[in-house]
């Protein structure tokens, strides 16, 4: 008959769910088999690391299997997952009693105990709260053995105890001693181990017959019945004795003899002084306690002494205390010289491993965590030791990853041997960070802050939490805790980086070369001089630095603060050799190891130009995870709203922002932009600080108001190509603008043919391109690009009037009217211009009788607002009042499609010039 353990391990085997691993591990609880258990915890801790049910049936078949370290283990991590199930809690604390840990196990159950309190009897719990209260009353019984007699005794007497009983006896009290008094119970003996009480020996009757003995012969004593020498002495207290016979003596000189009548002497009586007992009397106390019966009345004394054996072997005995004196001084000079020696070695491996915690190299943290291990093997309580294995998981945090860096160990050791409190503080910083505990860590620094002032990892950790919230407060930590330990590397890199995310390129890249000259070899400061020169606004007119090339072949050699580097270095270079697809994914590269707000604002803005507002939004996103309160993060995800064409919730989000910030500006000037307002687009510029309004960041915004007003004359060639900088913000839209104003459609296809046309391109591009695609002749593309312009973003006038001049141009003027009155506020005087341009393709009576009281807008209004009214009068011929209109928008030296055709309407006459662009007289 098969085994039924190889039937439910084949079945596991096939199928490890959490009901099939908990019978397994339930059978195995009965019939241990070490390679089958070991196999099934070490599977199931990883694939059910969050089911309590199975972690508690895996725990519990450790412990029946005597694998109490790797069931202490399992319990510890299922109570970090779950911090309020009782039954965690009531298994660890009986493993940690069966190891003989009864204080730590009183602990553990008491908060078991205290997390079962409500359940109700006989309900889901209620037997798991009986078994930790029951093993809470054995930890406070085998607590006081641990202080006595170690951990060892107390998991043997645990181990006795649970073969042989199912409950262990309370705490010590008084019992009543069989023996007479009382005495206090020993709490690790059971009853059943005391021996019994046993009746006192009855004495044999005492012969009190005394023979006379031959004069001269020596007294001695008559082999009678004794009482047994053995007797206990309260035995013997209880049963009274008759009293014996009185022998007269006689006085020995000075010394007193006793009364004849065998009386006493009182304590008056008593001789003064020190005082020799009579011969007679000693015999007499003998005779008294049963151990020598008189048999003669002659006088008695001391016999003298013999000479006895003579002594051999003196010197013999004094040469072997000699030796042994000497083997024992020996031992302890040889072990002091030994540890001595191992001092000298810890010390030497200290030494070079706080070298190396100066340098913060990613590629010697293994070889730093070998050598701590072999310090403590030679000095397992040295202070030092104890601090540098703090700091090797701080820099393992701060170098690599956090994820799986645990300081509890650490922090331990530290205080058993007696380090600061304000020397590990960094560690308790660190722990918050490296969880991902943000909040948490800048919580604790207020009260740190004090105490551990003038520690250099201490400020090192706190620069490294405010940069993860986007405090630019991190840059001061950075800078105090190179000021306080020059030789710290990381710090130096923190404070080059931050000073680069902070804007100031220019003191970034003095840093960054300074750390190029002095570590030549390293990785790091290549990283920063590229992010110096990336972060630079004046980038497009700065040579890129041969470490910019650099960079891309050593990315493996970075820390974890820089690995976004080479990625977000490469977008850039992509995105000035318009490689989108390449930016793209160098973008989507660096979002996942960017692990600062700071880096990902700075590839959300890399990747805004690209017009994929999926990842600019995950970019923002990353960043607000990381920090809500970053401002950066924030003014990102107003572009991010801005060029999805959503102004109102841009604008929102720029309400509580710096209004001088570049990013605040950019989206506040887009805005007016898109909605025809010059004097917003001024205001917002205005704004901007004096050192700021000419950077090529801001050159496409800069043309803004000289586009609405239409001012190309002389400069049509040269406003209409494509923009210097292909990240400046709306530089393209403003390009876009100028061509399609202009009539210069081959301009306008080349900048949509960089924009692409795949993917979705955005409202705020489609309604560019719907106008393009009417002015070609592409109808069916035209409609699709004005209703997604409608569809997906704030409906501004540029919107509007495209969608009723392609109506229009596909004769569904009948629309007209109804689109117009869905959106009465975003056109103003507009609106009626745009009803008679709809109205005149079906009856020009009509029309014009809407434009009879309405005046042509003023020189200073936009050019487009003017366009529509030109197209307007053309629509119905109006030559009377179209003519002078139209004929000021000819001067600019505009050759637009709606407004050549609105002239000739009007009676103008093309006149072509050749090579040179045609006119209209």
């Amino acid at each position: 008959m098969a085994d039924p353990i190889d039937e439910l391990a084949q079945r596991w085997k096939h199928n490890p769910s959490a009901a099939t691993t908990v019978a397994l591990c339930e059978a195995l609880r009965d019939n241990p088999r070490r390679a089958l258990v070991s196999e099934v915890g070490g599977l199931a801790a990883q694939r059910h690391a969050n089911d309590m049910t199975v972690l508690v049936s895996v725990a519990r078949m450790y412990i029946q299997s005597d694998l109490l370290a790797e069931a202490q283990n399992l319990l510890v991590a299922a109570g970090k997952n779950a911090p309020r199930d009782a039954r965690v809690y009531r298994w660890l604390g009986e493993v940690l009693l069966r190891r003989g840990d009864a204080t730590r196990a009183e602990k553990v159950l008491e908060r078991a105990v205290q997390l079962g309190a409500g359940t109700p009897p006989g309900g889901r719990g209620a037997s798991d709260l009986a078994e930790a209260k029951l093993w809470l009353e054995r930890s406070r019984v085998f607590r006081p053995m641990q202080a006595s007699a170690g951990e060892f005794t107390v998991a043997a007497e645990v181990v006795q105890t649970a073969a042989g009983t199912d409950r262990l006896p309370r705490a010590p009290r008084a019992e009543a001693s069989p023996y007479g008094g009382t005495f206090a119970a020993n709490p690790f003996l059971r009853p059943a181990s005391l021996p019994p009480a046993a009746p006192p020996p009855q004495r044999p009757a005492m012969s009190r017959s005394v023979q006379p003995q031959a004069s001269g012969a020596p007294a001695r004593r008559l082999g009678g019945p004794l009482a047994p020498p053995q007797m206990p002495p309260f035995a013997a207290a209880q049963t009274p004795l008759p009293p014996a016979p009185f022998v007269p003596a006689r006085s020995h000189g000075s010394f007193p003899s006793a009364p004849s009548n065998g009386a006493r002497l009182t304590p008056s009586q008593a001789p003064r002084g020190a005082m020799v007992p009579y011969p007679r009397d000693v015999l007499d106390a003998l005779a008294l306690s049963g151990l020598f019966e008189i048999q003669q009345a002659a006088a008695t004394g001391w016999d003298q002494p013999g000479a006895g054996p003579k002594r051999k072997g003196k010197a013999l005995l004094v040469t072997g205390l000699v030796l042994f004196l000497g083997s024992i001084v020996g031992t302890y000079v040889f072990y002091r010289h030994k540890r001595a020696g191992e001092h000298l070695q810890a010390e030497a491996i200290l030494n070079t491993v706080e070298a190396q915690l100066h340098a913060g190299r990613p590629d010697a943290l293994e070889e730093m965590e070998h050598e701590l291990a072999h310090a403590f093997e030679l000095e397992s309580r040295s202070p030092r030791a104890a601090l540098d294995w703090t700091r090797e998981r701080a820099m393992v945090g701060l170098v690599k990853s956090g994820a799986d860096v645990a300081f509890e160990d650490a922090l331990n050791r530290a205080k058993e041997v007696g380090v600061g409190e304000e020397q590990v503080a960094f560690a308790r910083v660190a722990s918050f960070l490296l969880q991902g505990d943000t909040a948490g860590a800048a919580g604790v620094l207020p009260q740190w802050d004090g105490p551990a002032a003038n520690d250099a990892w201490y400020q090192l950790v706190a620069g490294a939490a405010l940069e993860r919230a986007g405090d630019s407060r991190a840059r001061a930590r950075y800078v105090t805790a190179a000021r306080l330990d020059p030789d710290l590397f990381v710090a130096q890199v923190g404070l080059a980086r931050m000073t680069s995310f902070a804007g100031e390129s220019d003191q970034a890249t003095r840093l960054a070369k300074e750390l190029r000259a002095k570590e030549p070899d390293r990785a790091e400061p290549i990283a920063l001089v590229a992010l110096s020169w990336g972060r630079d606004p004046l980038r497009e007119t700065v040579a890129a630095p041969p470490e910019v090339e650099e960079v891309s072949k050593r990315s493996s050699e970075l820390p974890a603060g820089l690995q976004f580097v080479p990625h977000a270095v490469a977008a850039l270079r992509a995105l000035d050799h318009h490689a989108f697809d390449e930016a793209r994914g160098e973008v989507e590269a660096g979002l996942r190891v960017a692990d600062s707000p700071g880096a990902a604002v700075w590839l959300g803005a890399i990747a805004l130009p690209l017009g994929n507002e999926q990842l600019a939004r995950r970019a923002a996103l990353s960043a607000l995870q990381l920090s809500a309160i970053y401002e950066p993060a924030r003014a990102l995800a107003a572009r991010v709203a801005l060029h999805s064409g959503r102004l109102d919730e841009a604008l929102k989000a720029t309400e509580e922002l710096d209004p001088s910030s570049s990013d605040v500006v950019v989206v506040r000037a887009a805005a007016a932009y898109e909605r025809l307002d010059p004097d917003g687009v001024a205001l917002a510029l205005q704004a901007l600080r004096p050192g700021d309004r000419k950077l090529p960041y801001l050159s496409g915004l800069s043309l803004a108001i000289d586009t609405l007003s239409g001012k190309w004359q002389g400069e049509s060639a040269k406003r209409s190509a494509p923009p210097p900088a292909d990240d400046a913000p709306w530089a393209d839209l403003v390009a876009m603008d100028v061509a399609l104003d202009g009539g210069d459609l081959a301009a306008a296809d080349a900048i949509a043919a960089r924009w692409g046309t795949g993917g979705d391109v955005g409202p705020v591009r489609a309604v560019r391109l719907a106008r393009l695609a009417r002015y070609e002749g592409h109808l069916e593309q035209a409609d699709t690009m004005s209703q997604l312009a409608l569809d997906h973003g704030t409906v501004t006038p540029r919107v509007l009037w495209e969608r009723v001049f392609e109506l229009v141009a596909r004769e569904h003027a009948a629309e007209v009217a109804p689109l117009l009155a869905r959106y009465p506020l975003v056109l103003g005087s507009l609106a009626s211009w745009l009803s008679a341009y709809g109205t005149a393709s079906g009856s020009s009576e009509a029309a014009k009788a809407k434009l009879a009281t309405l005046d042509p807008p003023p020189a200073g209004t936009p050019f487009e607002a003017r366009l529509i009214a030109a197209a307007a009068l053309g629509a119905v011929k109006d030559r009377k009042r179209g003519w002078d209109h139209v004929h000021e928008l000819l001067a600019t030296g505009s050759l637009n499609p709606d407004l050549t055709t609105a002239a000739v309407a009007l009676g103008f006459h093309r006149v072509d010039h050749g090579r040179r662009r045609p006119t209209y007289d």
